[in-house]
């Protein structure tokens, strides 16, 4: 008997996280085990938000990583498969020098790493062999089986226009499915997998959920417009024998197009669909600006659903402007289309004294707790504030015992709890002025009464810290800022499933062969982020960009 299929169209900010909770209790409380339910989603924010819940309510947290996880886990353990069973960087780099391909290495993600940072492509290089491996992946999520791969191959599809040419130069088709060929066959000779190929292997020879899994009545699948054709029939296989599937979706935030998502996969699936009528996050400027991005991309119910009940603001600004704007104790957003513009900008702000962190796979010097801890304590000092107790554990472990008095160092290291190390460090500090947190602090040295004495010993070659750390921390002056904890820059991808008062989304071009419907999915999630201020930033040293004549 076909399932039940409930469709969840649920635009930015609308609740959609919460519905699929909800929904997911309430199956629970009327006769549900868990056992008979999985939960996947492309958002770990939702994912998070869904185990979490379900461990409040009582669950054990083994049990419920069971059943929420990627589809490419569940396949996983489906088919029994470990670790060693994956292809790894140097089954690619030995297949392409056997050949004389050339190849870069790179690191391969696990399937625990896929859990962690979602269905982000492989770190990407331009060479040969790199683009051949990634486009054999990529066919299959496509293709599905692998007949029509064979033909797409031998019609070079899917590859964009600068791939097609660098392969073109040196590849017939014919060898690059012979090189196809030969790769399967490897794989298949080792026991080796890649990640697709288990969703390929498992629909070509419609293997069931089985086991434990083979229990499940209820199929959850959340941000389902970035479902490739691939995962679509997986669904479809594994849905057989339940009695309901949810589908919860936004095909105006088909990202994943890299992974060959089709939004309209689910848009066109026959089942109930259920609107939900309005934003709790997206404010009425931005969000009649996001509405120019959605009708650009077809969508037509962003006028049917109420936006957050403020009004909001939306700002063009220049790419210097962002440093004058930041409002340290609200949460912001720095958004980018690549990595290279990240850092171009993270540069800029650093070189102004404006020390911020990273989100998703960017990060920043100061995502380091630790070095966030030594910087905060040389401000301090200069500044007059307080010290806490971990800023000083951190900057003692840091350096040589040397600089100390005797015994100090080995003394702090036995220190964990908070209050081991307020009743240690007031004891090691002796008859000094308790409350004096600067003066306590001194007390453990030989020598240094002073910031600057303390910034020598952080330049000594001794102390634990990078030298971009030691630069930064003997910069420090009274005026110095403190560290932006709030404030962090990430790609678009990145933001997916998050919200920040401030969201200043950094335009851009796109490549000429870059898939636009793609690049205008990227433009709207970046500006449906905010849940208050929308400030669309220009290209360096230009004026507009994509984002601007998109909302123009």
């Amino acid at each position: 008997m076909r399932p039940l299929i409930r469709k969840v169209k649920g635009l930015p900010g609308t609740g959609k996280t919460t519905w699929m909770k909800n929904d997911l209790l309430n199956k629970l409380n009327d006769g549900y085990e868990l056992v008979e339910i999985l939960f996947t989603s492309f958002s770990r924010a939702t994912m998070k938000a869904v185990t979490d819940k379900l461990i409040d309510t009582g669950f054990k947290q083994d049990d419920v990583k069971k059943r929420c996880r990627t589809l490419h886990s569940f396949a996983a353990r489906n088919l029994e498969l470990k670790k060693d069973n994956f292809v790894g960087a140097e089954h690619y780099e030995e297949f392409c020098k056997a050949r004389g391909i050339p190849y870069k290495k790179f690191k391969v993600k696990t399937l625990e790493e896929i859990e962690k940072f979602g269905p982000v492509g492989e770190e990407y290089h331009d060479t040969e062999g790199n683009i051949i491996f990634k486009w054999f992946q990529l066919l299959k999520k496509a293709c599905i089986y692998d007949k029509k791969v064979k033909e797409a191959i031998l019609e070079m599809r899917y590859l964009t226009q600068e791939e097609m040419k660098r392969l073109s130069r040196h590849y017939s088709p014919r060898y690059l499915l012979q090189l196809y060929v030969e790769w399967e066959q490897i794989k298949h000779d080792n026991g080796l997998w890649e990640y697709d190929d288990m969703l390929q292997y498992t629909v070509e020879n419609t293997i069931p959920l089985f086991g434990e899994l083979g229990e499940t009545r209820c199929l959850y699948i959340d941000e389902a417009q970035d479902l490739s054709p691939l995962q679509f029939e997986l669904i479809k296989l594994w849905s057989k024998n339940c009695r309901e599937v949810i589908l919860a979706y936004d095909p105006n935030q088909g990202i994943f197009y890299f992974n060959a998502a089709n939004p309209w996969l689910v848009s066109n699936l026959d089942g109930e669909l259920i609107i939900l009528p309005q934003s709790h996050r997206v404010p009425r400027q931005p969000w009649e600006y996001a509405t120019r991005i959605a009708e650009q991309l077809g969508e037509r119910d962003m006028g049917n659903v109420k936006p957050r009940d403020v009004e909001g603001i939306v700002l063009f600004t220049s790419w210097e402007e962002p440093i004058n704007l930041f409002t340290p104790s609200s949460k912001t957003f720095l958004l980018f289309r690549t990595h290279w513009q990240i850092e171009e900008f993270v540069d800029y702000c650093f070189k102004n004294g404006v020390y911020i962190l990273g989100m998703g796979r960017f990060t920043t010097i100061f995502n380091s707790k630790r070095l966030r801890h030594i910087y905060n304590l040389v401000r301090k000092l200069y500044t007059g504030e307080p010290l806490n107790n971990h800023e000083i554990k951190t900057f003692i472990n840091a350096i040589p015992a040397s600089h100390l008095r005797r015994g100090v160092k080995t003394e702090i290291r036995k220190m964990k709890s908070e209050q081991e190390l307020d009743s240690g460090i007031k004891t090691l500090a002796g008859f000094f002025n308790q409350d004096d947190t600067h003066s306590k602090f001194y007390s453990l040295f030989k020598r240094a009464d002073e910031p600057d004495k303390i910034k020598e010993i952080v330049v000594d070659p001794k102390t634990k810290l990078s030298e971009q750390a030691k630069r930064i921390i003997e910069s420090v002056t009274p005026k110095s800022l403190p560290v932006f904890t709030n404030i962090r820059a990430g790609t678009y991808f990145a933001s997916k499933g998050l919200e920040a008062e401030n969201v200043f989304c950094f335009d851009f071009n796109p490549r000429r062969d870059a898939n636009l419907r793609g690049e205008m999915s990227l433009a709207f999630v970046g500006t449906t982020r905010t849940t208050q201020n929308l400030y669309i930033v220009s290209r360096k040293d230009s004026y507009g960009g994509f984002i601007h004549d998109l909302v123009s």
